[in-house]
């Protein structure tokens, strides 16, 4: 069945980015959030690409990046072909040198968990190569997406590719589902002590379990919930802005100025100032 998709031309101050995302088809809706492929002829530019409640299985169709920060660190790697951001709790700094052209799978946690068969923990706050998980399989797959014309032909090869990848026997717990989605809902205002008398689950069970298979603690990941929450909320001015971060629990200025420094190495007002088009990057 052909996929929805909805294409969105974006206007920023460096030039046009062509942004296509479509939702998965009902098999995989478990464990993708989306699918996306962003493309622009954009002179160099850096930005800071903040944290997402999805883990982030990225392809590279044209020039390569570098990355100049992991999980708010500084290192200095090229990515040509693909890679994999795990959950983060800090920005990345990447530098895109000369156009972009890139597709990706927003991974649910529990969906990423099937794919990569081992614990979030262990690519939490790590960028690695996709060469490095799947090896050299993984470029016959990235030609593939090079060769088609449309971002809904790549689709349908990256969704075919995950229904021979994914391991669906392996089943969370569905206290966990369930958790994960109450924090979700809520937009990380849920307390875990009263989740955990809710779920009547022990919060060290709670702990380990969210660990395993979401990739951060329980209260690491609502408030990344929170965090996530405020990025996407339209707003038509920053001070519409700050009242919406007020619904949400953050209680002061100075709670959301921690927040924001802690997260994106900058303040609420500079974030606003200097967020993309679609509030998940800061471009600098």
């Amino acid at each position: 069945m052909p996929l929805t998709t909805h294409t969105q031309i974006m206007e920023t101050g460096m030039g046009q980015w062509v942004h296509t995302e479509a939702m998965p088809a009902p098999d995989l809706a478990e464990c993708v959030a989306s699918l996306w492929e962003g493309y622009g002829e954009l002179p160099p530019f850096t930005e800071k690409i903040l944290p997402r409640t999805t883990v982030e299985l990225m392809f590279n169709l044209g020039n390569p990046h570098k990355v100049l920060a992991v999980d708010g660190k500084q290192c200095d790697k090229a990515y040509d072909c693909g890679w994999l951001s795990g959950m983060q709790q800090r920005f990345l700094t990447v530098h895109t040198p000369n156009g972009s052209h890139l597709i990706s799978i927003s991974l649910k946690p529990v969906g990423a968990w099937r794919l990569l068969r081992l614990p979030l923990t262990d690519v939490t706050g790590r960028v690695p190569l996709l060469s490095s998980i799947w090896g050299q399989r993984i470029d016959s797959l990235s030609d593939q997406l090079l060769s088609l014309e449309t971002a809904d032909q790549r689709f349908q090869v990256l969704e075919d590719w995950l229904r021979q990848q994914l391991d669906l026997s392996r089943r969370v717990p569905d206290w966990l589902q369930h958790a994960a989605s109450r924090l979700e809902d809520s937009h990380g205002r849920l307390g875990i002590q009263s989740l955990s008398r809710e779920l009547g689950i022990s919060r060290s069970l709670l702990h380990r379990d969210f660990r395993e298979h979401i990739g951060l603690a329980p209260k690491s990941y609502a408030g990344l919930c929170r965090f996530d929450y405020l990025l996407k909320h339209p707003a038509k001015s920053y001070d519409a802005w700050l009242d919406t971060a007020e619904q949400l629990g953050y209680y002061d200025d100075s709670h959301l100025y921690r927040d924001f420094r802690r997260i994106t190495g900058a303040t609420p007002r500079q974030y606003w100032q200097m967020r993309s088009p679609d509030g998940s990057a800061m471009y600098l």
